[in-house]
């Protein structure tokens, strides 16, 4: 904490939370966890440092909460944020239905083979099981406080589509459930993720019906595809899906566009842009490698600088896309929190905010691996309330607000945490940073600080 004379009675207690900036004679100062920047020179601003007299600059900062009456003042607004922070992580508004962990492909930095056995990818969801997940969730909902909220569901897998009739079954039943009031109507959203070789146009028929949005993964351009995105024939599948995007679209199924950004992919991202406007899609996620499939790719590779290298190719494409009408989600999610100055909640949902039933029928709290699994969906008490998990409730701890060491970056604003299960592959404890987010993060703040000024300045 910083303390100097103002006037010759007061004493300005600068807060903890004030964070600055430089770059080319202008400092940006902001709370950390509210950023909402002021600009000054650098000169005006070490010079108010040194002695603060201006009283127009001291009524700025103190609405900033840049300058507090005592350092309780700091405790209080922490506790704040931690308390509306907290709700919002107790409202369960995500279902995940893992309808099975096989897949018809091959993919080089798939997670599923390291975290799943043979035995457990090869079981198919039952409808019977689905539905049972289903009712679970809305139990839930009935449960949350804050009714305005957004719901998923989300069909994921391996390959979902290897399992059509319990697809096909659930939709139905989530829409009866619509039907009779017991789900939300008009704030719930289906999702269905999947890698687009087994689309075809009765599956894109069903999927319109039932207002399914589709995500499909796709890499570009087409030669990096086929060498990571391979069948289990070792051939690449890039027609393919690119035959069921095009199926999909001609059916007015809203469809997305997933992308993982390897090594191999950072100097011929640029090309991920022109094929999304090629194919007229406007929203898109660019995904680094998570997990222990990046030596594997690379065994030299400095997993430090390859996330710090993507990380700047996100913000790149991000920035180029926004200008063309396409969206690029994982900066935007971040973009949208310092807009609106709210504290970005998190990336993953394992504290509390979801349920994910796997194919065999076991309750976790995370779809990608069985560690996380608690019980049998078949064997949960009466009451079962997945916020009650004592996994979740420890691994809050790890989220940056609660977490001294990320209290002290600039950041921290927008951060999510990252992936557990991700650290946890590298690092061996799910309690160590997320090097990808951290870099991802601070790229981002880096840039939304200084185009913030740049708006400051035209307006």
């Amino acid at each position: 904490m910083t303390m100097n004379k103002f006037s010759n009675k007061k004493k300005i207690i600068f807060s903890l939370f004030l964070e600055k900036k430089e770059r080319n004679e202008i400092v940006a100062v902001f709370h950390k966890l509210h950023p909402s920047p002021l600009y000054f020179s650098v000169n005006d601003w070490y010079k108010y440092k040194k002695n603060p007299k201006n009283k127009k600059i001291f009524a700025v900062l103190r609405r900033a909460r840049l300058i507090i009456q005592s350092p309780k003042e700091d405790q209080k607004e922490l506790k704040r944020i931690r308390r509306e922070y907290q709700e919002r992580l107790q409202q369960v508004n995500q279902l995940y239905l893992v309808l099975t962990h096989n897949c018809n492909l091959q993919c080089k930095y798939c997670f599923v083979p390291y975290s799943f056995s043979p035995g457990e990818r090869e079981v198919m969801m039952t409808p019977e099981i689905a539905k049972k997940g289903i009712n679970l969730w809305t139990q839930h909902i009935e449960r949350n406080s804050l009714k305005e909220l957004k719901y998923f569901i989300i069909f994921y897998g391996g390959e979902p589509l290897l399992n059509p009739l319990t697809l096909q079954e659930s939709l139905n039943y989530i829409q009866t459930l619509q039907n009779a009031r017991k789900l939300p109507k008009e704030n719930l959203t289906k999702m269905l993720f999947t890698n687009g070789t087994l689309v075809n146009e009765k599956i894109a028929q069903m999927l319109r019906e039932y207002n399914v949005e589709v995500t499909i993964s796709i890499d570009t351009p087409e030669r990096l595809h086929n060498i990571y995105r391979g069948d289990k024939k070792g051939k690449g599948t890039f027609k393919r899906v690119e035959k069921g995007l095009r199926i999909l679209q001609e059916e007015g199924v809203n469809t997305s566009v997933s992308t993982v950004i390897t090594p191999m992919h950072l100097d011929r991202i640029s090309e991920v842009l022109k094929f999304l406007e090629k194919k007229k899609i406007k929203k898109f996620a660019l995904n680094p490698v998570v997990g222990k499939t990046i030596p594997l790719l690379d065994q030299n590779i400095n997993i430090n600088n390859y996330y710090k290298q993507a990380a700047k190719k996100i913000i790149e494409i991000f920035v180029k896309g926004e200008k063309k009408g396409i969206h690029e989600e994982q900066v935007g999610w971040r973009v949208e929190a310092f807009k609106k100055r709210e504290f970005y909640p998190k990336e993953c949902s394992i504290y509390g905010e979801q349920i994910v039933i796997q194919p065999d029928g076991h309750v976790s709290s995370c779809h990608v691996s069985p560690q996380y699994n608690i019980k049998h969906i078949n064997d949960l008490e009466e009451n079962f309330d997945i916020r009650k998990n004592s996994l979740g409730k420890q691994l809050i701890k790890r989220l940056p607000l609660y977490n001294r060491e990320c209290l002290n970056c600039e950041a921290i604003s927008i951060c999510g945490g990252g992936c557990p299960w991700s650290v946890n592959e590298i690092k061996g404890s799910s309690w160590g940073r997320d090097e990808r987010s951290c870099c991802l993060t601070k790229e981002i703040f880096n840039v939304l600080i200084w185009e913030n000024f740049k708006r400051s300045k035209s307006d």
